[in-house]
């Protein structure tokens, strides 16, 4: 049930091995080693490093630079770690000026040039704009002049080719939602849409040709809405359950899933292309697609590979939440969740691939956080604050 979601967090610790034929086995108390499958066997590699940050709190979002630097989002705000120093911290909320120390639940946007970062917090001024060398902030907005603020913190902001960052918020006193577009330059804003539905939750995607397609929610009724230039008004293009999760937007396809756990995929004008129930539990996070194959991450339930309106592979993972998948070129999904890989506290990262189990890792903690993957390593957050960088799969 969904409201299991409010109450999961057991766990795990311990040294993993995978058999060749998919045997797993425990063998003792936790090594900080990562069980890694091969076409002859086990074998185990070690993590390529960990960082204990308590100072960060939760890990709500990582973002991947160029294999440079993580974008980390946090209970205490932004911070920038350096992945050459195997996770230091470069700057943070913390140390930069102007900043505001408070939660940040969705993944930070940066620019093209890498140079600045835009986020969404829990505050008054709710969106913010800083440099990544230093943390220091160039600008802070919301209040009463722009948006109530009292949940857009969950939306990652869009940043469209213009420079116009667009973002969603929930209802406020009018029972509205809004759509804002402000330009990333000075904070100021450029337009402003309300909409009849209540909420918007981590639902902004752009494309290559900067329209926009956000979800909203309303007395469990799900909208997808289409934004374009000149004026970008919304224009209702899909209606189905509750959506509080951001769509894929790819090659000629917009595939969003909604509260009941069915995936549906439309054109960019909504005509509908396909639809297939993943599971019977909401999806919170974005899918994946890769050469045809779309996969998404259920709540409660796990992975979900499909093809069109036929699944093709599915890998249980019965304690994931919020975390979404992630992606490498190998096509192998990586995956974290809340419970353990075992009894004891901890969490734990699946690699899978073609619904077979490459891998798994115990972590310190649970994950709620979407794994993000680099040239040479996945990285994952846990709720304690650690950073982990772990190998890809074989």
């Amino acid at each position: 049930m969904v409201t299991a979601l409010l109450s999961l967090l057991t766990a795990c610790t311990g040294r993993v091995e995978l058999s060749s034929d998919a045997e797993i086995k425990f063998d003792g108390p936790p090594s900080g080693e990562t069980p890694v499958s091969g076409d002859g066997g086990s074998s185990t590699v070690q993590e390529l490093w960990s960082k204990p940050a308590s100072q960060l709190g939760k890990v709500h979002a990582i973002v991947n630079k160029d294999d440079q630097q993580l974008i980390v989002s946090s209970d205490t705000g932004v911070h920038v770690l350096l992945v050459g120093s195997q996770g230091n911290i470069r700057c943070s909320a913390l140390t930069g000026t102007n900043q505001f120390q408070v939660p940040v639940k969705a993944p930070a946007t940066l620019d093209a040039a890498g140079n600045t970062i835009y986020y969404t917090r829990s505050s008054e001024k709710c969106l913010g704009a800083i440099k990544a060398q230093s943390c220091n902030a160039e600008w802070n907005i919301g209040g009463e002049e722009y948006f109530d603020c009292k949940a857009a913190s969950d939306t990652q902001p869009a940043l469209l080719s213009d420079g116009t960052l667009v973002l969603g918020t929930v209802a406020d006193a009018t029972n509205k939602a809004h759509v804002w577009g402000v330009t990333a330059a000075s904070g100021q804003m450029a337009w402003h849409h309300e909409l009849d539905d209540h909420d918007i939750h981590r639902s902004v995607a752009a494309d290559a040709s900067d329209v926009v397609y956000l979800g909203a929610q309303v007395s469990g009724v799900g909208r997808l809405y289409r934004l374009a230039a000149p004026d970008f008004m919304p224009s209702k293009i899909l209606e189905a359950n509750r959506i509080a999760a951001p769509p894929f937007v790819g090659g000629g396809s917009v595939i969003v899933g909604d509260w009941s756990g069915v995936l549906h995929a439309i054109d960019g004008s909504g005509g509908k292309k396909w639809e297939l129930p993943a599971g019977q539990e909401p999806i919170f996070s974005a899918p994946v697609e890769r050469g045809g194959t779309v996969v998404v991450a259920v709540s409660l339930n796990g992975i979900h590979a499909t093809q069109g309106n036929k699944e093709v592979w599915s890998f249980p993972v019965t304690g994931v939440q919020f975390s979404g998948v992630a992606v490498d070129a190998n096509n192998t999904v990586y995956i974290g969740e809340m419970e353990a890989c075992s009894g004891g506290p901890g969490g734990c990262v699946y690699a899978v691939r073609d619904g077979k189990l490459q891998w798994r890792f115990s972590t310190d903690s649970g994950i709620n956080a979407t794994p993000t993957v680099g040239a040479n390593a996945v990285y994952v957050g846990t709720q304690t604050g650690t950073i982990y960088a772990l190998p890809l799969a074989p």
